[in-house]
């Protein structure tokens, strides 16, 4: 996997952190019947600490979708929900993602706090269903 302009000022031990969650979330996927290739959405969440880091984060995410929770408390941080067009799935893009959600989050002052994939429409077909 190509490393990404800026991944050297990612802290190391949180992009270990995040690929071993990564992985581990592709192991379930799998379980649940993905495979290589599968068609889907992947929804990333950061956190910012106002509404400037939300605004530098967005552009690293031009074709997803996002939603915005304003902090209920001054001390609480907004949260910024992406939703990714189609793409199709696999680990390496999953891994790949890693490093560019860290990236942009370092950039924009953000956090990032992982991401999670739509399961919904995978569903395992039982064995005598051909079509």
């Amino acid at each position: 996997m190509p490393d990404f302009e800026g991944i050297e000022e990612v802290e190391p031990i949180e992009r270990q952190k995040q690929y071993a969650l990564t992985e581990a979330l592709w192991s379930e996927l799998k379980k649940q019947g993905l495979s290589d290739g599968t068609p889907g959405n992947i929804e990333c969440y950061f956190y910012a600490k106002n509404i400037e880091a939300v605004h530098a984060l967005l552009p690293a995410f031009e074709d997803w979708q996002y939603e915005m929770i304003e902090p209920s408390t001054p001390t609480d941080d907004f949260v910024v929900r992406l939703v990714s067009p189609l793409v199709h799935l696999s680990e390496d893009s999953l891994l790949g993602l890693v490093d560019v959600s860290l990236i942009a989050a370092h950039q924009s002052t953000c956090t990032f706090d992982g991401f999670q994939v739509d399961t919904s429409g995978f569903r395992k077909s039982p064995w005598w269903k051909f079509w």
